[in-house]
């Protein structure tokens, strides 16, 4: 059987702490995040269409306090999602760390 857990984090850390406490927000916002771009792609891309999207479409949406929650959780879950990722520069060492390879090992599409 393939463990996963080498690439992605493994268990939860033991103990307590801001590992642990950043292990269950990355998990439960990661969760949340999913379900909030499902609803974006679903309202703005399915159900309605593109050329439907006027400034009269997103300043009605604006109008009501729940769109304007859903947007900002959207982005500043994302926000914070990314900035983890922000240590990897380049993507040869994001296919190092897919790869659990030393860092630079990984050929560069330059060469």
């Amino acid at each position: 059987m393939l463990n996963l857990g080498k690439f992605y984090g493994g268990s939860r850390p033991q103990g307590g702490g801001f590992e642990t406490f950043s292990w269950y927000y990355f998990r439960i916002s990661g969760v949340i995040l999913f379900v909030l771009v499902i609803i974006h792609l679903l309202v703005m891309h399915v159900t309605t269409d593109v050329a439907c999207t006027t400034y009269a479409f997103v300043a009605g949406r604006y109008a009501n306090p729940l769109w304007r929650l859903f947007d900002w959780m959207l982005l500043t879950i994302s926000v914070f999602q990314a900035a983890a990722l922000a240590p990897i520069t380049t993507l040869a060492d994001a296919i190092a760390l897919a790869l659990a390879l030393p860092r630079g090992s990984a050929p560069d599409a330059e060469r």
